[in-house]
């Protein structure tokens, strides 16, 4: 029987005694301090070239989800989406095959990758409504900032391949950040609920006895 992971509260810098979990009523989508650098962990395992701004984005994606995607006009998301779609079948990396990678397990933000997806069979017509029909996050820009400079001043308690960045010097852009350069391809959308991947539908496999002969 796997047991049940428990993590500790983590104290806020200048607030002792206070626990991310405390703020959690206070500031829309706070995200606790300990899941997050388990999802840096597993970034950095999957992407070694993190730069600075990668970090931010992960970051970012953990408080406010989806919602910037949301924003943008249904018709031009839907295009972008499904052209990356065709793509997504090779540009996926061989060490990013997981189809969904949690950021923030609480509230269920994850990054859905296309090319395991796509591989899997999943109908790009119900991957287009798990993404872009999706509910709004609400995250509070507060609560981003409070996490990011967690983040950028944990210093041992990041994962050693991070810690020789300069995240505290790191100039926050205004809005979504891109990847960096040496992140290497990407092809996912985030989803503020992981259980949208319930309406994802797929092609039916063929028979055994149709595939046999070949």
């Amino acid at each position: 029987m796997t047991k049940a992971l428990r993590l500790a509260p983590a104290t806020l810098p200048g607030m002792p005694g206070l626990d991310a979990g405390a703020l959690h009523d206070n500031l829309s989508g706070m995200v606790d301090f300990g899941w997050m650098m388990r999802a840096l962990s597993l970034e950095a395992a999957i992407r070694p070239g993190l730069q600075p701004c990668d970090v931010y984005k992960l970051v970012f994606q953990a408080a406010l989800g989806a919602d910037h995607l949301l924003s943008v006009p249904r018709r031009k998301a839907e295009a972008c989406l499904a052209a990356e779609w065709e793509t997504a079948w090779i540009d996926t990396p061989d060490m990013a095959e997981i189809p969904i990678q949690v950021l923030d397990p609480v509230r269920g933000v994850s990054r859905l990758h296309l090319g395991p997806f796509r591989r899997m069979g999943a109908e790009l017509d119900s991957v287009l409504e798990a993404v872009l029909e999706q509910p709004s996050r609400t995250g509070s820009p507060d609560a981003l900032a409070l996490l990011w400079r967690r983040v950028a001043s944990a210093g041992d308690l990041l994962p050693p391949s991070l810690r020789g960045l300069d995240l505290e010097g790191y100039q926050v852009p205004m809005g979504s950040p891109h990847h960096s350069a040496t992140y290497g391809p990407v092809s996912y959308r985030v989803l503020n609920d992981w259980s949208r991947v319930s309406i994802i539908r797929f092609h039916r496999p063929q028979s055994i006895s149709a595939t046999a002969d070949r």
